[in-house]
């Protein structure tokens, strides 16, 4: 894979140390933990991150995390929250790897996309030079 074709692409990364913000209300004995990223994540890399390849069964699975804008809130009981702070930071780098894979692909099926298009191009235009001569 190119480096051209992640040009503008920023890993998501999380920024600055993580923050208790209150007790979840739904799940008493959990806290409502949040993490400052980067940037906003479009929803392709949420995808990724929603579906980790290796994760830790327990209650700050990605698909229970919020993602609005560049925070993420997750559950966590006080007794697993550094245990589940470093999952969320793996979470974050598989969503990372996987984010690049499907950028490449997309890019290579644009760049495929854009060589037909100019082939049929070429085929019509030798076309209509033989028909411009009839």
């Amino acid at each position: 894979m190119g480096d051209e074709m992640l040009i503008g692409h920023v890993d998501v990364m999380r920024q600055g140390s993580p923050k208790a913000v209150g007790r979840d209300k739904e799940h008493t004995g959990l806290f409502q933990v949040l993490l400052i990223l980067n940037v906003s994540p479009d929803s392709d890399w949420r995808e990724c991150f929603q579906n980790p390849r290796e994760f830790q069964p327990n209650e700050a699975h990605p698909r229970l995390a919020a993602i609005m804008g560049d925070k993420l809130m997750f559950r966590s009981s006080e007794e697993h929250i550094e245990r589940n702070i470093e999952w969320m930071d793996k979470y974050i780098n598989q969503a990372n790897e996987c984010y690049r894979k499907k950028m490449a692909e997309k890019e290579e099926e644009i760049k495929k996309q854009e060589a037909r298009s100019q082939a049929e191009k070429a085929e019509l235009e030798r076309i209509n030079k033989m028909l411009a001569r009839l």
